[in-house]
């Protein structure tokens, strides 16, 4: 009986998550490379979608794959990084924005100095770093 009342909860959370992502079953047939008869067996019980296909599905439907299968009723996923940002202090935030902007401007290097070819000495290579710093930090 427990896997009646599964059953029921995820085919409806499917059939509302599809309908309030504003699709019908053809065009998720269409994204997710089935027939629109495939997405009806989904969302009726009749089949159940390999989890490949399930977390297409989530993306496609902007729900997280927990909330389809009842583990959660909270049908968005968190915000990444977001969470639990409010406790960080507004100067550790600065800090570690400067160090993205310096982990940004090496990799920026890197880029032009793979592209190039070229052998590069330390020194070029400090300036080339000063430099990326610099265009980073005038973003």
């Amino acid at each position: 009986m427990a896997n009646d009342t599964f059953s029921q909860s995820f085919c409806r959370r499917l059939r509302e998550a599809r309908n309030k992502a504003g699709f019908t079953q053809v065009e998720v047939g269409k994204r997710i490379g089935r027939q629109q008869n495939t997405v009806n067996d989904y969302e009726s019980g009749k089949a159940y979608p390999p989890p490949p296909l399930l977390a297409q599905m989530a993306t496609l439907y902007e729900v997280t794959i927990d909330y389809l299968l009842g583990r959660t009723d909270n049908p968005h996923p968190p915000v990444k990084g977001g969470e639990g940002m409010e406790s960080v202090p507004d100067q550790r935030i600065e800090v570690l924005n400067r160090r993205l902007s310096i982990l940004e401007g090496t990799v920026y290097v890197l880029e032009r100095v793979v592209r190039s070819q070229l052998p590069i000495t330390p020194a070029e290579w400090n300036r080339l770093l000063e430099q990326a710093a610099q265009h980073h930090a005038d973003e």
